[in-house]
């Protein structure tokens, strides 16, 4: 089984750890394990297009232009995950959808996803409310449409003894001069949907140390952030990490916080989770199929909705109810094992 696998080219000059570059890297890796030749599609190779058996785009979108009478000449069946993480209303999202499509080269990025939704064989949604966006919002078949959970990485510290965790944990905090319990912060935090501000605002006054790593761009947004932090000695920025040190700040911090605008999945929840870490997140979005009643959900982006939810979860009594939840049921071999199910059915029809 060849499997192509096509992500925006713009991709390559963002940020290195987008998120839907993570998941397809993380999810053509767990296809690998079980035998599906993955390739990774460049516009600068020179392939035989006509090896593929399938091809799964990420995104797509106007990017992804012709991509559908391409395919259809090499007689390649589609595989889409459109990645919606818009809140746009499902009215809003079908009107924009209707004007691409009627209006003579005004095409919009919704009759976009539908063109090429309508054309795979099937469309992956990463969670109930991005089914619900294609379903309701681009008015695509629902026997098209099949959910399948991202995963998350076994920790590393997942076959450490105890006291060899404990070792790397004072050793993140003697680097970063950490001694009284925290909170934790980790993304691009000059993205505004991220909510950084809020989530200064809230916990500032609070006086809980919030520890914020990350990279960020000079911005209008990202300087207010950090205006506002100048404000609380409990509020300080560590910059970029290696992998290594954030995987110690999870299972160091009391409470990871990801009160975001709005996630499709919010990965770098669920890698702190199966650290062990509390976890505050959105509920805007997936964040509710990935943590179900295990974490505490901001409901509004507001500074009240993140304070609250911030000092509830740090008062909480710690369990590991979500890191067994995240460890026994979100893997990227599952996600991968349920892809290849679909992949089969497409080959076993053709």
């Amino acid at each position: 089984m060849n499997i192509g696998f096509l992500i925006p080219t713009v991709f390559s000059l963002g940020n290195p750890y987008n998120g839907i570059r993570e998941q397809a890297l993380f999810q053509a890796n767990a296809l690998k394990e079980i035998g599906v030749n993955v390739v990774l599609l460049n516009p600068w190779d020179k392939i035989q297009v006509k090896n593929l058996d399938i091809v799964h785009v990420y995104q797509g979108g106007p990017g992804m232009h012709g991509l559908n009478d391409v395919l259809m000449k090499q007689g390649i069946p589609l595989v889409f995950s459109p990645i919606i993480d818009s809140m746009t209303p499902n009215w809003l999202y079908r009107l924009s959808e209707r004007i691409g499509r009627v209006i003579p080269n005004g095409q919009t990025i919704q009759s976009y996803y539908k063109s090429q939704a309508q054309f795979a064989r099937f469309v992956i949604a990463r969670s109930a409310y991005e089914k619900q966006k294609l379903l309701k919002g681009l008015g695509i078949a629902e026997n098209k449409v099949k959910v399948v959970l991202n995963g998350c990485e076994r920790p590393s510290s997942y076959t450490k003894e105890f006291s060899e965790i404990e070792k790397d944990i004072n050793a993140v905090r003697n680097k970063y001069s950490i001694e009284n319990e925290f909170a934790l912060h980790v993304s691009r935090y000059s993205n505004v949907t991220k909510n950084v501000l809020n989530l200064v605002k809230a916990v500032g006054p609070t006086g809980i140390e919030l520890i914020i790593a990350g990279t960020s761009e000079e911005t209008i947004y990202c300087k207010r952030i950090h205006d506002e932090a100048a404000k609380y000695s409990n509020i300080r920025f560590i910059g970029p990490i290696s992998n290594e040190d954030r995987d110690s700040l999870y299972s160091a911090c009391r409470v990871f916080c990801l009160p975001s605008i709005r996630e499709g999945t919010g990965l770098v929840a669920l890698e702190a989770a199966a650290h062990g870490a509390k976890v505050v997140i959105t509920s805007k979005g997936g964040p509710p199929d990935y943590f179900g009643q295990h974490a505490t959900y901001v409901h509004s982006p507001s500074v009240k909705s993140i304070s609250d939810a911030v000092t509830e979860s740090w008062n909480n009594v710690p369990t590991d109810d979500l890191k067994d939840h995240v460890l026994q049921n979100l893997s990227w071999q599952n996600s991968a094992k349920h892809i290849h199910s679909l992949y089969i059915d497409i080959l076993n029809t053709q």
